[in-house]
């Protein structure tokens, strides 16, 4: 009963998640001034200028906040970039795909997976796109596949989720982690090859 009585939790919750919608807000910005962003074809109706930021209290238990951008969500195409962070767990970037584009990306990291094994991705392997945790049911390490274990991965899923993962104690590097995210994102969105080693370092860059 005293937990009734104590405020202090809940303004330090509150502190926490306008700082966070902070880092989110100043994320977008970096990200729509990148000469990345400006390159990238994005499927017809992506909400390329808003994006939008929710919260929840009860994902598995545990509050959340998530911020998309770019997205789009109809009934026949996904396409989206997903910030979370997920109170007592961790801090994550996703590129979700479905349609006839998660076939062109799919074919693409199949043709560059050495090289994208090198960005620190996961990979989901769930029936569903719309689960968030990073337990063995979910997600694993791209760099622990082999092409034809995605190619049976890919026979099974009509859409691709690539995730990566920061610790919540270091989520004061929210913003640079979000942006490098983009940046190793983004190569399969413009499937270009040229650039896949350099990403992360750009993006660190660019987020300084």
């Amino acid at each position: 009963m005293r937990l009734l009585k104590d405020q202090q939790f809940f303004n330090s919750k509150k502190l926490i998640t306008e700082k966070i919608y902070e880092q989110m807000n100043r994320f977008k910005i970096k990200i729509i001034s990148s000469s990345t962003f400006q390159k990238i074809k994005f499927p017809k109706n992506t909400d390329v200028i808003a994006g939008k930021i929710s919260k929840g209290e009860n994902y598995l238990g545990l509050p959340y906040v998530i911020f998309d951008f770019p997205k789009l969500f109809n009934a026949k195409e996904l396409f989206a970039v997903r910030t979370m962070v997920w109170w007592g767990n961790f801090a994550s970037c996703t590129f979700l795909v479905s349609g006839n584009e998660a076939r062109l990306t799919q074919k693409f990291l199949l043709n560059n997976l050495d090289q994208l094994k090198k960005q620190q991705l996961w990979i989901c392997i769930n029936v569903s796109p719309w689960h968030h945790h990073f337990e063995k049911n979910n997600y694993v390490k791209l760099k622990e596949l082999k092409s034809i274990d995605l190619e049976k991965l890919f026979g099974k899923h009509d859409f691709l989720k690539l995730a990566r993962r920061l610790p919540l104690k270091k989520t004061n590097e929210l913003n640079t982690f979000a942006a490098e995210s983009f940046e190793v994102f983004s190569l399969l969105m413009k499937k270009q090859t040229s650039v896949i080693k350099d990403a992360r370092s750009e993006a660190t860059e660019a987020a300084l």
